[in-house]
């Protein structure tokens, strides 16, 4: 009994020899986290890829200008007697003209087929200031004769419209058939190929008389 004794006493002697070392261990490490968790050491890192600045409210991105200054458009045809708007934006630097100022630095070019006169003519025109500080300027542009029109930006030698202006095409003939009641349900044609005066000169078709002779009152 007195060996079982010592034996036991022996083995608790060792668990105490390990245990004391691991209890102090797991002390130290939770006293470890608390404290980091109360200095903020344990803060999130910033991510290395940041995000883009965000444009401020209400900014807007100027749309690019696709028609280099100086550039000629591709030429355009249209007929005579038509119509069309051509719009444009202008810069000006610092002080944005009135619309009628910058009609003034527009130049109107004419080439007409007959070698007189003009190609086109501006009906009318208006515009307003762009976020970006120009002039958006739109033209009603109406031909007139045949040839090539363009309309050209003084200040950078853009060129805003450049058309070819065609004739146009030739009517067809169209006839007019006037009728006058013979009675009896019948009708006489009249016949005004020779172009006469008055419609009582014209020849009735049927009688080959003139209309006066079967309407004498007129």
């Amino acid at each position: 009994m007195a060996k079982n004794r010592k034996k036991s006493g022996s083995n608790d002697q060792k668990r105490r020899g390990w245990i004391l070392p691991v209890v102090i261990i797991l002390v130290l490490g939770l006293a470890g986290v608390a404290y980091l968790a109360a200095s903020g050491g344990w803060r999130n890192q910033p991510s290395r890829e940041t995000a883009p600045p965000r444009p401020a409210p209400g900014a807007t991105t100027p749309a690019a200008n696709t028609s280099q200054p100086g550039a000629t458009p591709a030429m355009e045809s249209m007929e005579v007697a038509k119509a069309v708007m051509v719009t444009a934006e202008l810069e000006f630097g610092s002080r944005l003209p009135t619309v009628a100022e910058a009609l003034g630095q527009i130049e109107r070019r004419y080439l007409p087929e007959d070698g007189v006169g003009r190609t086109f003519a501006i009906l009318d025109a208006d515009g307003w200031p762009t976020p970006d500080g120009k002039l958006h300027i739109q033209m009603h542009v109406s031909s007139e004769k045949p040839g090539i029109g363009s309309l050209v930006f003084r200040r950078t030698g853009q060129v805003l419209w450049n058309s070819r202006i065609t004739g146009s095409p030739v009517s067809p003939v169209k006839n007019l058939n006037i009728l006058i009641d013979a009675g009896a349900g019948r009708a006489y044609t009249i016949d005004g190929s020779t172009n006469p005066a008055s419609v009582l000169d014209a020849v009735v078709k049927e009688t080959g008389g003139q209309v006066k002779s079967i309407w004498p009152e007129g």
